[in-house]
């Protein structure tokens, strides 16, 4: 099927005021679908709030427009959408020849009837089929349990130059029109396991892949089961032609195991890399038969998982053309992403690092694993739904590895921990606090000069806050409210 082919095909769209939902129908409409259902478990009325939710980055002008597009089109002769609200939702869906859904679709009840349309042949896509199935430029993507969010921004950043563009979980609207009518055109696409679950309904695979690591995470995604995850995450490569290359993280057990599959080229990055070798001061890229070495001390990264995802990054750019000379140029420049190890600056002489988007234990080992010994304060926060104790037991041994001073825990998160600081650590002190706020607070009253007081939940911010944005910054506020001296 040829992109032009979309134009008389019955196609719907579930989820149609969401951030995917939305840029899809503006594509299609656009490109001149004549026969668009759109699908919304709102009502009318809610619609235009919805729609600027989803859509945060549009003006209000902007969602009036699409508003008005949306809900007048019906009218017109040459492009027709008619909007199912929540009353007559998924009526006529047996009827689309192709159904675009949201990645989360599964995750709502409401949404039940679709696992039966997708079992027939109804072509059930999101916006990543579009790009395998349509997209004529290169297509770049990255996943991973973690690390992928650092990597595709780091490698925009060293590409840096026009017709390139970000796509996936950094939600935004999706410039559709614009990437597929330009030439010589590349996407760095962050692509997570829910979308991942769509890919093999194209059986196809990026150009370039790089695959961070796999830990137990988002298994209510996968019916509790973790080989499940780990599929989605496989889907990435699993179809890559002979002409792909897939770089690969190998000092991750789970990443290893994905060496067999796909026909593209496999390039080995991290501690135990071939190409991209991670060392105690420097990443090494072998490329062609030139060595490179890039010093870790003139990276604006704290952590060796950090310096991982980097090495993915610059062997990724060299092998699409960027110089050397650039690459080292713009690693200075790499603004680190908020609440990933951002070192907020030095207070009462104390170091304050934010590292608040840390919502799994894993995330929080890596990050005390990144600072001195005997130096940290920990501020533990929030509670999970769906625990791995297996990966808090490794974190606890790290915390006391690094003989973290004090563990201060609130939101929940004690109760699953408090436990195996007894079995595991149980020369680490902790500390039940009632808020993020009082742990703050008791640890500056406690650290001394030359401590590091880090924000590093290992959950996610269920009760106290309405999302880790809002967590992170109560932290730089509260560092804000601290005079520069006692």
């Amino acid at each position: 099927m040829k992109l032009a082919d979309l134009k008389n095909k019955k196609i719907q769209i579930v989820g149609l005021s969401g951030a995917e939902g939305a840029s899809t129908a503006l594509f299609l409409l656009e490109l001149g679908c004549k026969n668009l259902v759109g699908h919304d478990y709102k009502t009318k009325a809610e619609f235009v709030a919805s729609l600027a939710n989803y859509n945060r980055a549009w003006s209000k002008a902007r969602v009036r427009e699409i508003v008005k597009l949306f809900q007048t089109i019906g009218y017109s002769t040459e492009k027709i959408i008619k909007i199912h609200y929540q009353d007559t939702y998924l009526a006529g869906i047996n009827e689309a020849e192709i159904i675009f859904a949201t990645s989360s679709w599964f995750r709502y009840k409401v949404n039940e009837p679709l696992y039966l349309v997708n079992k027939q042949k109804t072509k059930f896509w999101c916006w990543y089929n579009l790009l395998l199935e349509f997209f004529p430029g290169f297509l770049i993507g990255v996943t991973g349990t973690a690390g992928k969010g650092m990597v595709t921004n780091l490698l925009y950043h060293l590409i840096k130059k026009p017709n390139v563009y970000l796509f996936g979980d950094s939600w935004r609207e999706l410039n559709l029109k614009e990437v597929f009518g330009k030439k010589n055109c590349t996407i760095i696409g962050e692509i997570n396991n829910r979308v991942l679950t769509f890919a093999p309904a194209s059986a196809k695979s990026p150009n370039l892949v790089i695959i961070t690591n796999v830990v137990k995470n988002h298994l209510d995604d996968h019916h509790d089961r973790f080989i499940e995850y780990w599929e989605s995450k496989r889907n990435l490569v699993l179809f890559q032609k002979k002409s792909g290359r897939a770089l690969l993280n190998a000092d991750d057990p789970w990443v290893t195991k994905m060496q067999k599959f796909g026909h593209g080229k496999k390039l080995w990055y991290g501690k135990k890399g071939r190409e991209a070798k991670v060392t105690k001061d420097a990443i090494v890229i072998k490329f062609g038969i030139k060595q490179e070495e890039y010093k870790l001390a003139d990276m604006p990264f704290i952590g060796q998982h950090f310096y991982s995802n980097a090495a993915s990054s610059i062997l990724a750019a060299r092998l699409l053309g960027v110089s050397e000379k650039q690459v080292r140029e713009r690693l200075k420049t790499f603004p680190v992403r908020e609440g990933r190890m951002q070192k907020l600056g030095v207070k009462k002489e104390l170091t304050f690092i934010d590292d608040g988007a840390a919502t799994r234990p894993i995330a929080t080992l890596k990050a005390v694993e990144a600072l001195p010994i005997g130096k940290t304060w920990l501020l533990l926060q929030g509670s999970r739904k769906y625990e791995s104790t297996d990966e808090f037991i490794k974190m606890v041994k790290m915390i006391g590895k690094k003989k973290v001073k004090l563990v201060l825990m609130s939101g929940g998160v004690e109760k699953i921990v408090q436990p195996l600081f007894k079995k595991y650590a149980a020369k680490v002190k902790f500390k039940v606090c009632s808020s993020m706020t009082q742990s703050f607070q008791q640890a500056v009253a406690g650290a001394k000069t030359g401590d590091c007081v880090l924000l590093s939940p290992s959950c996610e911010s269920f009760g106290e806050f309405k999302d880790y944005r809002e967590r992170s910054a109560l932290f730089h506020k509260l560092y804000q409210d601290l005079s520069s001296r006692a």
